[in-house]
This record gives structure tokens, C-alpha cells and sequence, in this order.
């Protein structure tokens, strides 16, 4: 899986066991992150954090600048995490998986540390779920947010 920052200066790529972030610029890795099985991945809140969509159904947030897992939802969906989208602005994620859901979920917080086991300054709250084939409606659905 990859995506590409807002700005267009970085990528994001994911695989079993590591997401890594690259500068287009430079063609180097400027940061590693342990994660689950990633299939899906996509730069959030202002390129501030990076979301991974794992195998096993979750979703996982990392601060860019430290590389820190903010946020985890294990169980965000019942199956694989296929893809995500960003929601225009940055601060809005939707999340589709092999369950045949799609999930939006609102980025919220302001950085600065944290982890998994602690009391994140980040969070993924979902305030929409989807249920069945929308296939032919996620165009339109993106165009909403």
C-alpha cells in the first residue's frame, strides 16, 4: 500500500510488520513504523500523523514526527482494512474493508506525544458507519465529506 502526503514531499508505504515514510526529495526513509500487517495507509491531519488499516481489521495512528503509535482501534472493522481515503482538510478518514463496511472516522487532537498505553493526544472517533456493497456510491460519498 502507499500514499502520497498532502503537500506531495512524502510517501507513505505498508506492508507485513512495517510502514515506512519517504521524502520524494531525497528518495531516503525518514521514518519506520512497527505496525500490524498494513494493506491500506494515508497521511492525516495535515500530514501530522499516519494512518495504517492493518489485515487483521484495525487501524492504527503514528506521529509523523516521532514515529509514536497515538491511537490504535484494534477492532475498527470485522475484516481486512482494504483502504483508506482522507476526507478533504485532512482531519476526516474513511476506511473500507473486507467486511463489506465503510467507515468514516473523525481525526481529532493536537499532537505532541503519547502512546499506545497511555492517554493519546490523538483519537479516531467513528461518526458514521456504513453497511453493504457501496461500490457505486463511494465516489459520491467522498464528494459529501
Amino acid at each position: 500500500a502507499v500514499a502520497l502526503s498532502g503537500d506531495g514531499g512524502l510517501l507513505a508505504s505498508a506492508s507485513d510488520g512495517e510502514a515506512r515514510v519517504w521524502s520524494l526529495g531525497s528518495r531516503q526513509c525518514v521514518r519506520s513504523l512497527a505496525c500490524g500487517y498494513g494493506l491500506s495507509v494515508a497521511f492525516v491531519a495535515g500530514n501530522k500523523l499516519v494512518a495504517v488499516g492493518t489485515k487483521s481489521g484495525g487501524l492504527q495512528l503514528y506521529e509523523l514526527a516521532t514515529g509514536e503509535l497515538v491511537h490504535e482501534n484494534a477492532s475498527a472493522h470485522n475484516g481486512a482494512v482494504w483502504s483508506l481515503a482522507v476526507e478533504p482538510g485532512g482531519a476526516g478518514l474513511l476506511s473500507a474493508s473486507a467486511d463489506k463496511t465503510v467507515a468514516t472516522w473523525s481525526v481529532v487532537g493536537e499532537g505532541g506525544g503519547g502512546g499506545a498505553g497511555s492517554a493519546s493526544p490523538f483519537a479516531l472517533l467513528p461518526y458514521v458507519a456504513f453497511g453493504g456493497l457501496l461500490l457505486g456510491l463511494a465516489p459520491a460519498l467522498l464528494m459529501r465529506l
